[in-house]
């Protein structure tokens, strides 16, 4: 026959698995539901700059020249070139995409203007200067 401190004890160890258990449990449930560190939501690309120079044949920086770029990632945008012929674009990317092509375009009053077309990526920085032709040079001698 079992004893008051037999039983006493049976008790008390029940009570203490039940509550080591129940601890247990609880703890994995909450580590299993808490939230994960870093970052939840995408990061938006670095911005890609586009920059160069604008000069005539004798490499003399055309101030005022209308550069235009066409992104086919962002709205198109133009510029004047500076007194020293620089223009810069910085071109800013949606929330997807790190690649994609841009065509762009120089020209000014008496020049001939130039197009190119090529693909850039989110982050770098691209150089491209226009040598302008001007109109007073291609035009033939007439008869004097």
């Amino acid at each position: 026959m079992a004893t008051k401190k037999t039983i006493q004890f049976i008790a008390t160890h029940r009570t203490f698995s039940f509550t080591l258990i129940a601890y247990v449990l609880f703890s994995i449930i909450f580590f299993a539901c808490s939230e994960e560190e870093g970052p939840t939501t995408p990061t938006t690309p670095q911005p890609t700059t586009v920059e160069g120079t604008v000069y005539d044949k004798e490499s003399i920086p055309l101030l005022g020249a209308e550069v235009s770029i066409r992104p086919s990632f962002a709205p198109a945008e133009t510029t004047l070139s500076d007194s020293r012929g620089n223009y810069k674009f910085v071109l800013q990317w949606p929330d997807t995409g790190t690649k994609g092509s841009v065509a762009l375009t120089a020209t000014k009053a008496g020049y001939y203007s130039k197009t190119d077309s090529f693909v850039v990526e989110a982050g770098k920085t691209y150089s491209k200067s226009y040598q302008l032709t001007s109109r007073s040079d291609t035009i033939p001698p007439g008869p004097v």
